[in-house]
């Protein structure tokens, strides 16, 4: 297996696109597993920092069923007044959101983490589809692991339910097919 690559890029790319809609609501399934220093950080990458220090997001969500990780996602974030950390299992923070949603990011569940990293993406996805507008982005982390990847069943099912692959590779972002998206080649590869 190559080397696999940071995730900031696609993080990036994906925060200039959310500002360019002028994107409010962000909600991230998956918080900080690593704090900023720690020995493998630059491979996490860090989301909801760049959520907060790259977006003009009103309100971030990083919701994770592991006490310990939002703790640490709080701990990172308090001097960011728009940042939530939430303890919560993300299928039932989803189910019970009432409000839209322009970023989904499906970060929970690493590749080592057993049977559910690719079911649990898809049932986050499933219940948020009501949340979801015209101008919402998908982002889903380690889709560039082949049969590992936690894309492997939300992307052919984001495909269906009429989104397009923005691109693809560490991550893979998507959105609304038919939606003009600026300063974006579709499928080309971030990260």
């Amino acid at each position: 297996m190559p080397k696999r690559t940071n995730p900031r890029d696609s993080l990036f790319a994906t925060a200039a696109i959310f500002n360019e809609r002028r994107g409010k609501i962000i909600v991230e399934i998956g918080g900080l597993a690593q704090a900023p220093g720690d020995k493998h950080f630059e491979l996490f990458g860090g989301s909801v920092l760049v959520w907060a220090q790259q977006t003009t997001a009103e309100r971030i969500y990083s919701v994770d069923i592991d006490p310990r990780v939002a703790r640490r996602t709080r701990k990172h974030t308090q001097e960011f007044e728009n940042v939530e950390a939430v303890v919560a299992d993300g299928v039932a923070f989803i189910k019970a959101f009432d409000q839209p949603i322009d970023l989904l990011y499906l970060d929970a569940c690493g590749p080592d983490s057993g049977a559910d990293h690719q079911r649990f993406p898809l049932d986050v996805f499933e219940a948020a589809m009501p949340n979801l507008h015209s101008d919402s982005l998908v982002l889903v982390d380690d889709t560039d692991l082949g049969d590992r990847s936690k894309g492997l069943l939300v992307v052919p099912r984001a495909l269906l339910a009429g989104f397009e692959v923005l691109w693809s590779g560490r991550q893979t972002l998507l959105a609304r097919a038919g939606v003009v998206h600026p300063g974006c080649s579709s499928r080309s590869v971030v990260g």
